[in-house]
């Protein structure tokens, strides 16, 4: 029950999920220019990362970070709403590629001209897998309902065989740090506007 949990009205998504696409393509959008960047620096330097990080901007660490001995896989935060916590993210650079992508879900169509995140709903948008035989094609019994964007990161994921691992990332989101840095953005674009009027 999220109304009782007070989730924000802004994060039900499972009341208006196409939202959850609009909101998600612009996400996902700004990760592949992230990865873009990633590349033009591996260019400079001459030499890939062995590991790629996304991390949002309002992230306060509370202890370093450990390399993962495992390689080839994304790790992402255990604690999660729906599907998979896309506030941080470790990628083995084998795989960075495929988790910086995600759009690709948004933006592109199944062998049955669909898009291919219309694989990750059921019946219209309607409840999480419970059962073999209301479960869309692909999933399994307890696969997410789509309400979140993360659910979309999920099944591309999926999609691209990437193996997720989930473990505890020391950090947590610093509200304060967001507020400034909103107030930041705003007063930037209202010069940027001012300049250019």
């Amino acid at each position: 029950d999220l109304d009782g949990l007070g989730v924000p009205p802004t994060f039900k998504f499972y009341k208006d999920p196409a939202r959850a696409v609009d909101v998600a393509r612009n996400v996902y959008a700004k990760w592949s220019k992230a990865w873009e960047m990633v590349l033009r620096e591996e260019a400079k330097r001459g030499k890939e990362y062995a590991w790629v990080a996304r991390c949002r901007f309002d992230a306060a660490w509370y202890a370093p970070l450990q390399l993962p001995k495992e390689i080839g896989v994304v790790y992402a935060p255990i604690q999660t709403w729906n599907a998979v916590n896309d506030q941080f993210a470790l990628c083995h650079r084998t795989v960075a590629q495929q988790y910086f992508s995600a759009s690709q879900i948004l933006d592109s169509c199944a062998d049955n001209n669909l898009p291919r995140w219309y694989t990750t709903i059921e019946h219209g948008m309607a409840p999480t897998c419970l059962n073999p035989q209301t479960c869309s094609p692909g999933s399994v019994v307890g696969d997410p309902i789509v309400w979140q964007p993360e659910t979309f990161l999920w099944r591309h994921l999926v999609l691209e065989n990437v193996t997720l691992r989930r473990r505890t990332i020391p950090a947590v989101i610093s509200r304060a740090a967001a507020r400034r840095s909103a107030r930041r953005q705003r007063a930037r674009a209202a010069t940027h506007r001012e300049r250019h009027q």
